[in-house]
């Protein structure tokens, strides 16, 4: 709720995966999330160090975003199709 203003129930969320930010430098852990029924709960917190921007977005535009460049950090990438797959807008045929 911090950084975005929005909550959810502790039973409303899965783990979609963790990774490793960068294995060929530091091994620092990363762990995505999907939590499901968000609302609105507050303001967002500021933080000068960090600019964070929340955007409601479908599923379509979120791909725009990442296909159009404007959504472009590889691990939040990752977990936006892993979320995307979860939720059912996606399918994986091999």
């Amino acid at each position: 709720m911090e950084e975005t203003g929005y909550s959810f129930e502790d039973h409303q969320v899965e783990l979609l995966a963790h990774m490793y930010a960068n294995p060929t430098g530091a091994r620092t852990r990363i762990w995505w999330y999907l939590a499901h029924n968000v609302r609105k709960t507050g303001m967002p917190k500021e933080d000068p160090v960090e600019v964070i921007e929340s955007l409601l977005v479908t599923p379509r535009e979120l791909l725009e975003l990442i296909h159009n460049g404007s959504f472009a950090v590889q691990g939040q990438i990752a977990a936006a199709y892993m979320a995307l797959e979860r939720l059912g807008y996606l399918t994986m045929t091999l």
